[in-house]
């Protein structure tokens, strides 16, 4: 028999795009979510039948403003990879002769996914309803959020923009990087970006040892981009980590970002310094300082708590 957590998840997958769009969001939310609908939520796969060039085309022509032979030399219709928002396209652009990957948006999305989340959000209310373990989480408000998130990736500006600021944050090129976007031919529904040629992170058949070096230096420029910048990749699974035929990591797909002030940055620091020394009774008062002022909490209970969860999963002690 699938448990509640599954069957939400093969519920998203035959919803849609949309629905799949909203699971991924929501895993992202451990701090309100179950833990068991944070980890089957993770499943879903932003992976979606694509459709003929013939519908992209007219999207194409109307973001560039002019027919697509007149800007790119060539132009393979054939995409490099679909997802619920958009298809990629590969070309060579006719001035430079650059290798370029293009975004374009799928035709009437805004329309659709926009219905789509009305009836997310009347599903959140019947879900909270009828499944204990959601009743103590505001499952509307959370749908209300990623809805904001979902509108507000549909305009690719936004993903260029965090392109360009990664990479002028950035102090490891060499390492780490994103591909660089060509402003001048990208708007709100078309994304024009230099062509990476490499792999994703997942595939195998890298020696161990480079797995290694690619693992730290990921996981180094994620403590930075969260610890440092407070400006990170809020979506930086397997398939949006590519290695390229020089050993540098490069981070695609920025439609998702996240932003932390210095406060919460400097908390979340602290966090993670009283995790390793299990120190429960700091990371309930750090929690107790964030809270908002009117929420009432049981501290003694949240330590208690807090000790067996840090007892339980966080144990240097013993051997995982």
């Amino acid at each position: 028999m699938r448990s509640t957590e599954e069957r939400a998840r093969l519920a998203a997958e035959e919803l849609g795009p949309t629905f799949v769009k909203l699971g991924q969001l929501l895993s992202m939310r451990p701090d309100v979510l179950p833990h068991a609908f944070i980890l089957e939520l993770r499943k879903l796969q932003d992976s979606v039948q694509p459709l003929p060039f013939s519908s992209l085309g007219p999207v194409l022509r109307e973001a560039l403003g002019r027919e697509a032979h007149e800007v790119f030399a060539d132009f393979n219709e054939k995409p490099l990879a679909s997802a619920s928002l958009a298809q990629v396209y590969f070309a060579r652009l006719r001035d430079t002769g650059q290798s370029v990957a293009i975004k374009v948006q799928r035709p009437d999305i805004q329309g659709t996914m926009e219905a789509d989340l009305d009836l997310a959000a009347w599903l959140a209310g019947l879900l909270q309803h009828r499944i204990a373990a959601l009743q103590a989480v505001d499952l509307r408000a959370l749908v209300e959020e990623a809805r904001r998130g979902i509108l507000r990736e549909l305009d690719f500006r936004h993903e260029a923009r965090s392109q360009q600021y990664f990479n002028a944050q950035n102090p490891h090129p060499e390492q780490v990087f994103a591909p660089q976007v060509n402003l001048e031919l990208s708007s709100e529904r078309m994304l024009v970006m230099e062509y990476i040629d490499g792999r994703p992170v997942s595939q195998p058949g890298l020696p161990p040892e480079t797995m290694r070096l690619l693992a730290a230096r990921g996981a180094a420029s994620l403590v930075r981009q969260v610890l440092v910048a407070g400006f990170f990749h809020a979506d930086p699974h397997a398939g949006n980590v590519f290695v390229t035929a020089d050993g540098r990591l490069c981070f695609l797909n920025w439609g998702l970002v996240g932003h932390l002030t210095r406060r919460l940055r400097y908390a979340l620091a602290d966090f993670w310094v009283a995790a390793v020394q299990q120190d429960a009774a700091l990371i309930v008062q750090i929690a107790a300082d964030l809270a908002p002022p009117e929420t009432r909490l049981d501290l003694h209970t949240m330590e208690k708590e807090v000790t067996l969860a840090l007892r339980e999963e966080l144990n240097f002690a013993i051997g995982h």
